[in-house]
């Protein structure tokens, strides 16, 4: 699998070849000549019109510049160039001002279906073949007031005209840092230039549209997320789309928007992409980029909006090559600075890197041809913006990814967190529950949920109409236990007889202890001659066994028994135990150690 940084290596070699191959060899103008007659359009592809054409500054001759079996004569221009580049009499023309280009043209005999494609422009032209007007583009005029720019370009026909010809373009600038013929025409067949430009458009198209899905993504996703780096990627995505859009025209397919419009709309984007991408490389890699270029960046641009904001046109577009630059300058800064990251191993920062170097040389190579210090080609600052973009889009993207794994990782090791604390508090839950229903020195029901559950049991027993009894048990002399063999020996001792008490109760009676020595037992029984068996079984249990305590010391203990049956399905618990205790007592009052039964409830010793 290809890493990201050799993924974008691979684009940035890729996505500039996708254009028209360019022709081989083509013949150039020389002194307002170019002989085409033995050029094969078929197939050896389009020519640009490039080379040198005959030159009249501050003329518009129209037609009668060149007329059929004139010859050319200086002054000449350099086509592509402007008239700035033009010294005659050692006087530099100026790039404001008018002027008539023209080019004797021969082509083939047989040349058939050729046309003539005229690229964009910040200036007015008009065009002649042959003495026949066939494109205006604008209106051409001596004046700054009487000239109308259009900038699109166009393909005009040859309608299979072969032989001699002669090209005549009348030019116009009062609006532009440059004057003259500053895109070279290019001769071909109808079809291959209509190739050329849907190819060249749909490059453009699939450029603007990436741009706009990596910038609409994350500015989606920067509702979500906080993140400075994701604000300040997704406003300079979408700001790169639009710029492309904007120099390339395809925007007025949109909103209706004339040449100054555009041109202004072009330097602003310029200018603004500057601080946003110093700002996006500072807010990536904090450690290592320093907030001084961030500022230098803000401040220049702010000063540099100035002119596309207040100025016009012709004054504000003389800085364009010194604010490209200084983009560039700044740009390079930053990238020390990323390269700094990367040397250190900063996560992201080596593709950065790359991306930064491929657009940063398409930027130089783009100020280069403007410069006509190298032949002219087509503009792939889009190119290396897209594959700026695609690398930020990669980086913050594997950030976005590690982000959500460790928050993954964070959530998965809450979840195990909340279960082991859940797990643990259910424990003490149960604990606390055990706790607030148990005795905690007997392990025996305490008052409240005995009185719970023998509430429950009554309204059974009643349901059922079964009988049920209820011992109240008491210890005889158990403060002498305490005051003869201490605190500890008596909490043994009633430990001891909690757990005999155990022995003898079955799974469905209840037993608790109802207070000091003190015991509560809730039980089934048929009758009462039943019920005082029970609790003599009780009473001898506890009375014919010493209890042991620490020291290996033996007690003899004995207690008493009061014992009520509920008879009556209207009485209440709290009634049963009132009589229970009653007999408890009577038992007492009769000498200890016996059991008593509520009165009226004494078996009949004849049955």
């Amino acid at each position: 699998m290809l890493t990201a940084h050799r993924a974008l290596i691979l684009m940035a070699l890729v996505i500039p070849g996708c254009g028209p191959a360019p022709s081989a060899d083509p013949p150039m103008a020389t002194d307002g000549v170019m002989d085409l007659s033995q050029w094969d359009f078929e197939t050896q592809g389009t020519v640009a019109l490039r080379g040198r054409w005959m030159f009249r500054y501050g003329e518009l001759l129209g037609p009668s510049a060149l007329r059929p079996g004139d010859a050319p004569t200086p002054p000449m221009i350099l086509v592509p160039g402007a008239w700035s580049d033009v010294s005659v009499n050692g006087v530099r023309r100026s790039s404001e001002g008018f002027a008539t280009h023209a080019l004797r043209l021969t082509l083939p005999d047989r040349a058939d279906d050729l046309a003539i494609a005229f690229g964009e422009t910040h200036s007015a032209d008009r065009v002649w073949i042959d003495g026949r007007l066939v494109m205006e583009r604008g209106r051409v005029s001596s004046s700054r007031e009487g000239e109308l720019q259009e900038v699109q370009g166009r393909i005009v026909t040859l309608d299979g005209l072969g032989g001699a010809h002669t090209l005549v373009v009348e030019i116009s600038n009062h609006f532009q840092l440059e004057g003259g013929p500053l895109h070279t025409p290019r001769l071909g067949t109808r079809s291959q230039l209509r190739e050329r430009a849907e190819a060249d458009a749909h490059i453009d198209f699939f450029l603007i549209g990436c741009l706009m899905v990596i910038g609409l993504f994350y500015a989606a996703l920067s509702l979500t997320r906080s993140d400075r780096e994701i604000v300040l990627f997704a406003i300079m995505a979408l700001l790169m789309a639009l710029r492309t859009a904007i120099i390339k025209w395809h925007v007025t397919a949109l909103l209706p928007m004339g040449p100054e419009v555009q041109l202004r709309l072009d330097y602003i984007t310029l200018i603004a992409l500057l601080p946003l991408f110093c700002a996006l490389i500072e807010a990536l890699f904090p450690a290592d980029v320093p907030r001084l270029i961030l500022r230098v960046a803000f401040w220049y641009a702010i000063l540099a909006l100035i002119g596309p904001l207040a100025l016009d046109t012709l004054t504000f577009s003389s800085a364009r090559n010194f604010n490209i630059v200084m983009s560039l300058v700044l740009a390079a800064v930053s990238l020390l600075f990323v390269g700094k990251a990367a040397f250190l191993g900063r996560p992201g920062a080596r593709p950065v890197l790359i991306s930064c170097l491929f657009a940063l040389g398409v930027a130089s190579h783009d100020l280069a041809s403007v410069l006509r210090l190298i032949p002219e080609a087509r503009e792939l600052l889009p190119i290396g913006n897209t594959v700026l973009a695609f690398a930020h889009a990669v980086v913050l993207g594997r950030r976005l990814s590690d982000a959500l794994s460790a928050s993954e990782r964070l959530t998965s090791s809450l979840r195990d967190s909340n279960a082991l604390l859940e797990e643990r508090i259910a424990a003490r839950t149960r604990d606390l529950e055990r706790l607030a229903m148990t005795d905690p020195l007997t392990g025996l029901l305490n008052r409240r949920p005995l009185l719970k559950l023998a509430e429950a049991e009554r309204a059974r027993a009643v349901r059922s109409k079964e009988a049920i009894g209820l011992m109240m048990i008491d210890c005889d002399g158990f403060k002498l236990v305490n005051d003869r063999h201490g605190h500890e020996a008596g909490d043994q001792v009633l430990c001891a007889l909690s757990q005999r008490f155990l022995d003898l109760v079955r799974s469905h009676d209840l037993i608790g202890r109802w207070g000091g020595e003190e015991f509560v037992m809730i039980f089934s029984t048929t009758d009462a001659l039943g019920a005082e068996a029970a609790a003599e079984r009780v009473r001898r249990h506890v009375a014919d066994q010493p209890f042991e305590v620490r020291g290996g010391r033996s007690l003899r203990l004995t207690v008493s028994i009061g014992v009520a049956l509920l008879d009556d399905p209207l009485e209440s618990f709290e009634d049963l135990l009132r009589r229970a205790d009653q007999a408890l007592y009577a038992a007492k009052a009769e000498g200890k150690n016996r059991v008593s039964m509520a009165p009226g409830e004494a078996p009949d010793p004849t049955q």
